[in-house]
Parts: C-alpha cells; sequence; structure tokens
C-alpha cells in the first residue's frame, strides 16, 4: 500500500485516504467522476445469521453490521468487510443536523440497495459524484444520534462551505 499523498489504497474508480470528516479516520472518495443511479459495486462482509451475530467473538463488530432480510430467506447480517474491501471506507453523514439539511459535498451521495443474490447488498449513487468527492452514506438515526454527540462532527456540518 502506497502512502504517497496519504492515499493508502487506490485503483482506477476509488482513493482510501484520510476523510473530510474530523476524527473519522479514513474515507472513501472518488477517482473518477460517477453518474447518479451507478452501482459502485457489491458489499462484501462475512454472512452470519442472527443466532451467531450473538456469539461472543462477533459482539465487538455489532457496530459494522448490516442487517438483511431478504423476501423468503433467513435474515442475516454482513459484518463489515476486509480492510482492502473498498466500500468499508464509506463514512456516515447525517440528513440533518438541528434541524438544518445536509447539503451540497457534505451530504449523503451514496444508498445501500439490494440484491438479488450474493452478497445481497451494492452500494449505488443516488446522484452524481465528482472526482475528488467524498463518498457519503446514511447509516441511520441511532448512527445520526450518537454520530452528532461529537462537536467537531457537529460543526463539520453546520460550517458554510
Amino acid at each position: 500500500m502506497s502512502k504517497k499523498n496519504g492515499i493508502i489504497l487506490q485503483n482506477k474508480d476509488f482513493i482510501v485516504k484520510k476523510s473530510l470528516l474530523p476524527e473519522a479516520g479514513l474515507g472513501l472518495f472518488a477517482n473518477r467522476n460517477f453518474k447518479k443511479g451507478e452501482s459502485l459495486g457489491s458489499y462484501k462482509g462475512k454472512l452470519l445469521t442472527m443466532e451467531e451475530c450473538y456469539m461472543k467473538k462477533y459482539l465487538p463488530h455489532w457496530s459494522h453490521m448490516l442487517d438483511i432480510e431478504q423476501l423468503g430467506k433467513e435474515k442475516y447480517v454482513a459484518v463489515h468487510p476486509p480492510k482492502n474491501m473498498f466500500l468499508r471506507y464509506i463514512n456516515h453523514a447525517p440528513t440533518q443536523v438541528n434541524g438544518k439539511k445536509v447539503k451540497g459535498k457534505k451530504s449523503i451521495n451514496v444508498k445501500f440497495s439490494e440484491i438479488p443474490d450474493p452478497p445481497y447488498i451494492e452500494i449505488v449513487t443516488i446522484k452524481d459524484v465528482q472526482k475528488g468527492d467524498e463518498f457519503y452514506l446514511y447509516y441511520g438515526p441511532g448512527f445520526s444520534q450518537s454520530y452528532l454527540n461529537n462537536p467537531k462532527l457537529k460543526a463539520f456540518y453546520l460550517s458554510e462551505d
């Protein structure tokens, strides 16, 4: 892995480097332009049954699990993908802060989308994303609530830029 210009991972589509979000660690950035509705790829993680996700060895991974329920199939969980899987680096963005809608480059630009075959989840753009933009995904209301307890993150979203 090259650390040139702070880049940890890179391919023709993505760059992993320090996130623009304060105290967020790494983030995923577009290495080319993406059109609205374009798939970034499958979100591949270890698939667990709901019973397995309660096992002691998986408890530390609870903050990195997705609940997935396919029609006619047992509900299961996907544990965060390995470190070399680019899509794992997409950070959360809230939809609003203090009643103000998050807009522009700081707003959600991708979403989870179900697909019929394993791994059952892909990530799709919900608007055009320009080369150099960071990808942001909405993880859910519970995550937003705890996430915005961090004053630096809250200030980041409330700043005008």
